[in-house]
């Protein structure tokens, strides 16, 4: 037996890809608080939670892979980029020597690091974290997008799948998604690649990767339908069927290109 078909055998049939869009859709507030509903449609409200403080790093060096560093935190402790927050719905705070996020209520958390004063819209970026579940949980990493409703996610969740998003004003739709081995922290690698205004047949190359200590697992996607263009990247946490959430995340690394 193939050591696919024996971890398929083990963890049961793939969820239908639209399974955890259908328990984490909501909207995103563009400030740090809760965004009165506006219809049936938005019954369930989201908070956005974005590092106000401004970080400019000063020019970058070069990676292994050739990317320009942006970006890199261990998360043991508050700084420029991050800090610690309380507000409705969302708890930020360093525990442990790492960062954990809480998303109270239904709606997700949002946290956006700026890397410079003009902000941090990257076209083309990768991003590494360490992120750890708390129960009734899905969390992991967003880019793109042109405001705070529209933006790609990829996310882990404690029923064991990895899956790529795209979330809309008018909701949110799966790409992909591949079901993972059950682990006390995942590290995801994501890439999000493509034309800063791709327009409406520009194409965006989605990737994430996820490893474990026993094993790694991949989902990837092209976006060939008014894909998102430039935006910001950060951590995402939202709680399971409109329940609460929490996760810890360590060792966040961005680089460009």
């Amino acid at each position: 037996m193939t050591r696919s078909a024996e971890r398929r055998r083990t963890r049961g049939p793939r969820r239908p890809r639209t399974d955890i869009v259908s328990r984490m859709r909501s909207r995103a507030a563009s400030t740090l608080r809760r965004r009165r509903p506006r219809g049936p449609a938005t019954r369930i409200s989201a908070t956005i939670a974005v590092a106000v403080a401004v970080v400019t790093l000063a020019g970058g060096s070069a990676t292994a892979a050739g990317g320009k560093l942006l970006f890199q935190d261990s998360l043991q402790r508050p700084s420029a980029a991050i800090k610690q927050q309380q507000a409705a719905g969302l708890s930020i705070a360093f525990v442990n020597h790492q960062l954990l996020i809480k998303s109270i209520g239904s709606g997700f958390v949002f946290l956006a690091p700026r890397f410079s004063s003009n902000g941090s819209r990257l076209a083309a970026v990768h991003v590494d974290v360490d992120v750890s579940l708390g129960p009734t949980t899905i969390a992991g990493l967003f880019c793109r997008g042109p405001n705070a409703n529209s933006f790609y996610d990829f996310v882990v969740d404690t029923d064991h799948t990895l899956s790529i998003n795209k979330a809309k004003a008018g909701g949110a739709t799966g790409l992909a998604s591949e079901n993972i081995a059950s682990a006390n922290q995942y590290h995801l690698s994501v890439e999000c690649s493509g034309p800063a205004r791709p327009g409406p047949t520009g194409k965006v190359h989605l990737q994430v990767g996820v490893s474990t200590p026993k094993e790694g697992d991949k989902a990837t996607f092209t976006d060939r339908s008014a894909a998102f263009g430039a935006g910001p990247v950060g951590l995402i946490v939202a709680g399971d069927s409109g329940q609460s959430g929490s996760a810890s995340f360590s060792n966040l690394t961005v680089r460009q290109g």
